[in-house]
């Protein structure tokens, strides 16, 4: 019924040199950043950082002033982030 989209099977390796591999160990080293807190505003964008940011920004009466702008700032990112992977599937 559906045709496959790419040549990978499930448990291939990932070439470490494609742009869109998901890379865990990056993955791991921005939420153990000791230099600098993980924020809202400076997580590199992802479809997991997406639901995360979504997840705790439900209850926005909850959040400090600081905190809603960390997280329009979140946002903001990660919508940057689809529209350039929509742009390069346009092209």
């Amino acid at each position: 019924m559906f045709d496959a989209v790419c040549e990978e099977e499930v448990g291939d390796p990932v070439d470490p040199e494609l742009e869109d591999a998901f890379d865990w160990i990056a993955i791991e080293r921005e939420l153990r950043r000791g230099d600098e807190e993980r924020t809202w505003g400076n997580t590199a964008p992802s479809g997991l950082f997406a639901l995360e940011i979504d997840a705790d920004t439900e209850c926005e009466a909850g959040l400090s002033d600081a905190q809603l702008i960390d997280a329009i700032v979140g946002f903001d990112r990660v919508a940057a982030w689809a529209q350039a992977r929509q742009a390069r599937l346009l092209a």
